[in-house]
This record gives structure tokens, sequence and C-alpha cells, in this order.
């Protein structure tokens, strides 16, 4: 795991964040994950393991570095970490502005310099897990999207990344709400629930980039399952205490004794309420498939 003391060239931000502290402390509640605007930091989920591999797409729509006679690529920081919360690896990879995009893949991911220069190639590949893409300078400029492809069945499935930060900055105890098609339909799916801390400079795991303790009670999540049947709804549900910052399980695994006729709703809420989520959901039908980042909304 690579050391995560080049962070600390922007304690320079402190007293910024010592008067956004003070502003967030009045203004409690946040705006819930940021889906339609360019933002500071992204976070997109990671799926590598068996026949699965991720592909991650951002886009400077900011300026670049420099002036506009002299611009120059902008860096960006990308932090990959595994479901347990332990930081992997973090490369820097810089992006010109107005539109610049970036494409990264778990199998091969390398630094890249400002004048294109590619640092040795890491694969992640065998690993679940997500991604933080950050802008240093806390500028709301990217936007990005993920897309899961299945290599076995050749399904793919993708959504928007979520944008903190800026305009994006979660709520503790909300619940992520999201819907699925009929199970006996479905060739592929696949549930990511990741716990995120927004508290400091960056977004990170639950476990701050550490391994966590073997049995240590991270992400304690209750799943639900809703029919779509008006005249005679049903539910199933799910509890799952994992030593964790994130959560992968086809609807299967979770809930074996479900109709399996029966689209409907899933609704995955903490158990601890000082926990912050986010959520996806992919689900092909032969190769054709459809993501969806989950909506957030306040527990009842």
């Amino acid at each position: 795991m690579l050391s995560r003391s080049v962070r600390t060239r922007f304690c320079g931000l402190f007293l910024a964040f010592l008067v956004f502290g003070a502003f967030a402390t009045a203004n409690a509640a946040g705006n819930g994950p940021n889906l339609t605007e360019p933002d500071a930091y992204l976070v997109m989920p990671m799926v590598a393991e068996g026949n699965y591999t991720t592909f991650f797409m951002i886009s400077n729509v900011g300026a670049s570095d420099g002036s506009p006679e002299d611009p120059e690529p902008v860096e960006i920081q990308w932090d990959f970490y595994d479901a347990s919360g332990e930081l992997l690896e973090s490369v820097s990879r810089y992006v010109l502005g107005e539109g610049g995009t970036d494409i990264v893949d778990p199998s091969s991911i390398r630094s890249k310099d400002e004048d294109g220069t590619l640092g040795p190639p890491i694969s992640l590949l065998g690993r679940n897990g997500f991604v933080v893409v950050g802008d240093w300078e806390d500028e709301p400029r990217l936007i990005g999207n993920f897309t899961v492809a299945n290599t076995q069945t050749s399904a793919a499935w993708g959504a928007a990344a979520v944008g903190l930060g800026v305009h994006g900055r979660l709520n503790s105890g909300d619940e992520a709400v999201g819907t699925t098609f009929k199970i006996d339909d479905l060739e592929d799916n696949l549930l990511v629930v990741i716990g995120i801390n927004d508290e400091g400079f960056l977004p990170e795991s639950l476990t701050d980039g550490f391994a966590p303790e073997e049995d240590e009670e991270i992400l304690k999540l209750e799943i639900r399952l809703q029919n779509n049947q008006i005249f005679n709804p049903s539910a199933d549900q799910a509890i799952r205490n994992l030593a964790a910052s994130a959560f992968f399980s086809t609807l299967e695994e979770l809930f074996p004794r479900a109709n399996p006729g029966l689209s409907g709703t899933i609704a995955i809420r903490p158990t601890d309420r000082s926990t912050k989520l986010l959520a996806f959901y992919g689900q092909a039908v032969g190769p054709y498939g459809a993501g969806q980042t989950f909506r957030m909304v306040p527990q009842k």
C-alpha cells in the first residue's frame, strides 16, 4: 500500500477546512450524492473479481492550469480501495482541461506525468472495491462514469460516477433506493454498497484506508427487496454485518427465497445511523445490461 504522506502537502488548506467545517455544522444536512454537476471528487465501484472487469472514464470540464496562452495539464489523484476499506494503490494522472478525458481499468493502473510519460502498470484484477478520483484544488471540474463488463456472458452495465466535495455531500443514515427487473429473467446482476467517510479533505473508506480487524463490524446493513404487486405486497429482508467498507452480492445470494417472478424495489439502510452510504446496481438479460446509481432518501 502506498504511503499517504503525499497528502500532507495540502495542509495549507487547513484554515479553509475549518471555515467549511463551521459552515457544515450550521448546515448539517448534506445535499446528497451529486449525479448532475461537475464536482471535486468522484466515487465509482471497482468490480474485478472472477469474470468481471471495470473501466473508468473521467473528464475535466474545467480549465487547465497555467495561463490561457500556456495551459498546463491538471493533476488528478486516483485512490483505489479494497472492499475491506484498505487503500491498495494511489496514482497521479494528469489530464487536460476544457473536456480533457482519461480512461483507466484495474488491469493496468499507471501514473501519467504532465508530458504523458506512463509509470509501470499495476494490476488489481481479482479485487473488488472502489475508486476515489480527486482534484486536489477542490475545483468542481470532474465528471465521470464507469462500465462493469462480464467477460463470460458479454454483458455490461454502467452508471454515472457520484460527485462529492462541492455540490455533493452525503447525509448520515440515509437509505439507498433502486429498482430491479424480474430476478428469474436476469442472466447477470450485482449489487454494490459502499460506505464512505466524506468528513475530511477527501472522501475515503470507513476505515480511513487501513485494513480492518478481522472481527470488527464496520458496515452494518439492512437490505430489503419489495415486490411490485399492488394488491399483494411482500418483502424479503437480509442483514449483513461486515468487517469491510464495501459489499458486493447478487440478489439470488441475498434473497434465495424471494419470488423470482417479481420485479421490485431494493432499499438499503445502515443500521448504524452515523454511516454514510452509496449504492450501485447492474442487471443484464443476455448481453443487454443497465446500471443505476441509487437515490438516497432519509430514513423514516
